[in-house]
């Protein structure tokens, strides 16, 4: 008979598998310790998560693999219609961190594939650098989406913007890729400074090139440890291309950076 405390485990999916070890063989006739019987729990998790069609299925399947935190080891699924259905399996402690790794990956899909699709309009900023590869400065590429003529702020933690959604994804794999260049090879820009060079590269100009006009026309404060500038990088930001180009009428005077 069935104990109630097995029936409960087997309810929740949950199987016990014993295995003897003996590390040392008994002589003949001798019993075996009963402290070297082993139990493993092997719990065992069935996820259905619905994703509107075979194909985007697909595509939510990989997301998951991919996603960081889930042991694809311990994982299967299959496409039933518009649902994925996920199996996971092995120690407790395994399967439940597994789980919480799908369902994670599962609303960032489905938060990513909303704004893709246009119908959110906003995206979480940590989504976003997962998204992009890299960091991202979220001041510098809200200014650049204005510079094209969008609505875009950041709020709660969330880039909230009109802008066309895959528009907002290629201007901030940019900025991403601008970071780690201007890092490289202007280690000594301030914070400030380095904001400008970011929006400078991302826009596709030459950040060498304006910082000759900006030293030219006094904008520069130049120590041995850290380059700065002496007004604010926004007010700038409108006239890079003009600065490249080496015109323009901006002088120190202006907005005095913090």
């Amino acid at each position: 008979m069935i104990s109630p405390r097995l029936q409960h485990r087997r309810a929740l999916g949950l199987d016990l598998i014993k295995t003897r070890t003996d590390l040392n063989p008994p002589v003949y006739g001798r019993p075996i310790n009963p402290h070297l019987l082993l139990v493993r729990e092997v719990l065992r998790v069935e996820l259905r998560l619905r994703c509107g069609s075979p194909e985007v299925c697909a595509e939510l399947a990989e997301y998951v693999v991919r996603h960081r935190g889930v042991r694809v080891s311990q994982l299967s699924y299959e496409i039933r219609g518009g649902v994925l259905e996920i199996s996971i399996a092995g120690p407790p402690s395994d399967v439940t961190a597994s789980r919480r790794a799908v369902m994670e990956a599962y609303r960032e899909w489905r938060s990513l594939r909303e704004f893709r699709l246009g119908t959110s309009g906003r995206l979480d900023l940590r989504l976003l650098a997962s998204t992009t590869g890299g960091p991202i400065m979220p001041d510098v590429l809200v200014e650049l989406l204005r510079l094209r003529g969008y609505s875009a702020e950041v709020s709660g933690g969330e880039l909230r913007t009109d802008a066309n959604p895959e528009e907002v994804l290629e201007l901030a794999g940019r900025v991403s890729r601008a970071i780690d260049e201007v890092s490289r090879e202007f280690p000594k820009a301030s914070r400030n400074l380095k904001h400008l060079l970011v929006a400078t590269r991302a826009l596709g100009l030459d950040p060498s090139r304006v910082l000759e006009v900006l030293r030219g026309r006094g904008l520069l404060e130049e120590g041995e440890r850290r380059v700065d500038l002496r007004i604010l990088w926004r007010s700038l930001l409108a006239e890079l291309p003009s600065l490249e180009l080496g015109v323009g009428g901006v002088e120190a005077g202006g907005e005095e950076a913090e």
